[in-house]
């Protein structure tokens, strides 16, 4: 919190404009364009190389795809091997998937790939 103290603050000397957090676009196209790009050097939670490597094969366009971004570089995903499934799944919808009723739900936002224990937990 205190670099983005700073950095507003920065704004407000150098710039003379004071922006309010609050009031930031939540799916401003050119921000999705950068983080496709995977030019994140300096951001939070997705400037290792290993997500550098994953951003322009997930595409992001709104804010669900960078949790499931933060979430699917973390060693479980890599492990249980599910971070080339998902990427493929996402990419070419035709791919045949079967859910399982109980998890229907879940296993459609996640193209039958589980990254969140409490998408799994949750009732149908």
């Amino acid at each position: 919190m205190a670099v983005l103290e700073d950095a507003l603050k920065i704004i407000r000397d150098d710039y003379g404009e004071e922006v309010g957090l609050s009031h930031l676009p939540a799916n401003d196209p050119l921000v999705y364009k950068t983080l496709q790009k995977a030019d994140t050097v300096g951001m939070f939670q997705i400037e290792s190389r290993a997500q550098m490597a994953c951003l322009p094969r997930l595409h992001p366009i709104c804010f669900y795809d960078l949790v499931v971004q933060v979430a699917i570089i973390r060693p479980g995903p890599i492990v249980g091997q599910m971070v080339n499934p998902y990427l493929k799944r996402r990419r070419d919808a035709s791919l045949s998937i079967v859910y399982i009723h109980r998890l229907s739900r879940c296993s459609r936002e996640l193209w039958a790939c589980r990254f969140f224990r409490n998408n799994c937990c949750a009732s149908p």
